[in-house]
């Protein structure tokens, strides 16, 4: 009983922490469905915390509150990554037949995406000035 209550007490905390729905009763309690946080990324400004939960893409003030939503990726979105001026976050996202390397604006909204290759790939890193994105594709891999 005690075990019971320390669980549902820290996924409360960690709930309320993430901005994550709340599980009402000791019995919603579930390890397997228990959402995870993956993949953080820090904006230049250390404002921000860019992070991955069940595919998506979240952000959350570094100095603590309410997680928001960036992007709801339709499949499992990777390696998020902020702009060297941070109002822009590039990610990989694995959406069935639209996989591929998006840019989302953060200030407005506008979600683009820059390849259309339905192969898996990586996000590297911005360039210094913001231009460019470097990733890496299997897609015409010769070996």
């Amino acid at each position: 009983m005690l075990v019971r209550r320390v669980l549902t007490a820290a996924t409360l905390v960690a709930c309320l922490v993430s901005g994550l729905p709340v599980a009402t009763s000791a019995a919603d309690v579930v390890p397997a469905t228990a959402p995870y946080f993956a993949e953080p990324s820090v904006s230049p400004d250390h404002s921000e915390i860019a992070f991955l939960s069940s595919g998506d893409v979240w952000s959350v003030p570094s100095s603590g509150g309410t997680a928001r939503l960036l992007a709801a990726t339709g499949g499992f979105a990777r390696r998020p990554l902020f702009s060297p001026d941070g109002k822009r976050l590039a990610f990989f996202s694995t959406q069935p037949g639209a996989s591929g390397v998006y840019v989302l604006t953060l200030d407005g909204g506008a979600l683009r995406r820059l390849t259309h290759d339905d192969q898996p790939g990586d996000l590297s890193a911005w360039s210094a000035d913001g231009r460019f994105i470097y990733f890496s594709s299997v897609s015409h891999n010769i070996s």
